[in-house]
């Protein structure tokens, strides 16, 4: 039977369960606010004169926007009836995984909302069908980025490091 060489990296600290727990709950609350401000701004959208000179089309993107930001808002704040209904004298590994997997689809689902309410708002500035659909993909690009591509690649990074033990 082998053993794994076990991998330190002097830049790199060890979390405890508990601490991997809270820094997850910590990260879901940061979220919060972005996006209860996206939801009270979509609401206050559909009331302005302006809404009535979207076409249908994009009257129904705006609602679907909406319920992405609904479905977000829900996600983020997932972890914490999970972790009261669940163990709430406890932490876990399970809790960790499920508040990880809440917090990634919340954000996966922010960032098509931001993209398709800033396509709604491209096709009132401007005069043309393609042009807003390229903003909104433009706008996607940074969260997708930021929030999804880096982190994979930094995962990747760093697994390949550990398998070749550096």
């Amino acid at each position: 039977m082998t053993q794994k060489a076990e991998f330190t990296d002097p830049e790199i600290e060890q979390l405890s369960l508990k601490d991997s727990c809270t820094f997850a709950l910590e990260e879901a609350r940061t979220v919060v606010p972005g996006v209860q401000a996206l939801f009270g701004f979509q609401f206050i959208a559909i009331f302005s004169e302006r809404f009535a000179d979207l076409a249908s089309l994009e009257q129904c993107l705006h609602l679907f926007a909406v319920l992405l930001v609904a479905a977000a808002c829900a996600l983020v704040m997932g972890p914490a009836a999970f972790h009261r209904q669940v163990g709430q004298q406890e932490v876990s590994l399970r809790f960790l995984r499920v508040t990880s997997a809440m917090v990634q689809a919340a954000l996966g689902s922010l960032m098509v909302a931001v993209a398709l309410e800033v396509y709604v708002v491209s096709t009132l500035v401007v005069d043309s069908r393609w042009i807003p659909l390229l903003i909104g993909a433009a706008a996607a690009v940074p969260f997708l980025l930021a929030w999804f591509v880096f982190p994979m690649r930094s995962r990747a990074r760093r697994a390949e490091g550990l398998t070749r033990g550096h």
